[in-house]
């Protein structure tokens, strides 16, 4: 398609546009500055997950896993823009001793909008109530990421969406069946796994799962399996059943 860059809409040109509705303006700077030496999810996975929180409306999100709060600075800001919808946040903070970071304390004093749970988030999901919220994105304990999501899907509400994140990664074997699984299951979906930049990660995975219907997540039972193994077998012999395990 060609732009005719003389041509006028009302009176304005058509490259010009109009301004961006404000608080998304504040998404945006935020999306732009991604915190350096940190291992957050990239910038265009998190230009997605604005866009999804700005046009899905949720009124209860649940992020597991924080971080840099770089994902849920976002959230709260767009969350902001949309004028309602709140934000909760689990994380067990291992790496800060089980307390919350500085950067963390200073950012929960500054938004009324926002809960911080400092818990495991296994135990978290597992305690909380069916259908609690909308939008759910899982980004935290990715060796129980695909254990952990029978709970999750129960917790999201019909008709809410489910995020995760690094489901292509050879490090996550388990979590990178969850996929797969999840369309077996008749999820609608899409993983988004293409890079295009050498400054991105984007091929770790995200998948995004619209939970459409009243159904629930259960585990395959080749990992069945393999979890009641790795549970009783000598880690001499374990170590034989993992190089033969494959996502």
């Amino acid at each position: 398609m060609t732009i005719n860059s003389g041509e006028k809409h009302n009176g304005a040109s058509a490259l010009e546009g109009e301004a961006c509705p404000a608080g998304f303006d504040r998404s945006l700077s935020l999306i732009a500055n991604r915190p350096a030496g940190w291992q957050a999810i990239d910038t265009a996975h998190v230009l997605l997950l604005a866009g999804l929180v700005a046009s899905h409306k949720p009124n209860r999100v649940l992020e597991l896993g924080i971080g840099s709060a770089y994902l849920s600075k976002v959230i709260l800001s767009t969350l902001e823009a949309n004028g309602a919808g709140s934000l909760m946040s689990v994380d067990n903070f291992f790496d800060w001793n089980h307390s919350k970071p500085l950067h963390i304390q200073e950012l929960e004093e500054m938004s009324t909008s926002w809960r911080v749970v400092v818990e495991d988030e296994t135990e978290f999901v597992k305690n909380a109530q069916n259908e609690e919220f909308d939008l759910v994105v899982s980004d935290g304990d990715h060796t129980r990421g695909y254990q952990n999501a029978v709970d999750v899907f129960r917790i999201c509400q019909p008709g809410g969406y489910l995020v995760f994140h690094d489901t292509r990664s050879e490090l996550f074997r388990l979590l990178a069946r969850l996929p797969k699984q999840v369309s077996k299951l008749g999820f609608s979906s899409f993983h988004f796994t293409r890079q295009s930049r050498s400054d991105e990660c984007t091929d770790r995975g995200l998948l995004v799962v619209c939970k459409d219907q009243k159904r629930r997540f259960r585990i395959d039972l080749k990992t069945r399996v393999y979890l009641m193994l790795r549970a009783r077998l000598p880690a001499k012999l374990l170590e034989t059943v993992k190089a033969n395990f494959s996502a």
